[in-house]
């Protein structure tokens, strides 16, 4: 377990999926460290890093809520911009610092996003296609988890 831990608090990048990556087990780091080593961690020992991880997600949104892939960066990264925001509502669920207005934004942009794949357009040689669609699929967990769901403003399946 050090070990691991030592690989991701000095992971070398900082993309948008690195970031995350390296940020996402952090949040339940303590737990798993309490049941496997009880005293050995606690919540506050990783506080400070997963903090650094949403601070640094959070530089990366854009101004539709979406996720550019670096900072600095155009440009909106769908499936990127899913994983951030599934990242940053468990963080917020832990109970870490996430501002409710940038969550918000990006939950927004999900619920965009889903809106967006147009079911009548279905193409299953298309391999484009299937990847949108499970993108939209995953977004629409996120958005479950979040206790938000996609408004669907016609009467396709989802």
């Amino acid at each position: 377990l050090a070990t691991g831990l030592e690989f991701l608090l000095a992971y070398p990048y900082g993309c948008l999926e690195q970031t995350v990556s390296a940020s996402f087990p952090l949040l339940y780091l303590a737990d798993l460290a309490a049941a496997t080593k009880p005293g050995s961690m606690t919540r506050d020992d990783t506080a400070q890093y997963v903090q650094a991880g949403v601070l640094r997600v959070l530089s990366m949104q854009q101004y539709n809520g979406g996720f550019a892939y670096w900072p600095q960066c155009n440009g909106t990264w769908a499936w990127g911009s899913v994983y951030a925001t599934h990242f940053l509502v468990e963080a917020d669920k832990a109970g870490f610092e996430v501002p409710k207005d940038t969550l918000d934004e990006a939950l927004s942009f999900l619920e965009q996003h889903v809106e967006e794949l147009d079911w009548r357009e279905r193409d299953d040689e298309n391999d484009t296609w299937h990847a949108n669609a499970y993108n939209r699929a995953y977004a629409c967990w996120v958005l479950a988890t979040a206790g938000r769901r996609p408004i669907r403003s016609r009467a396709e399946p989802m």
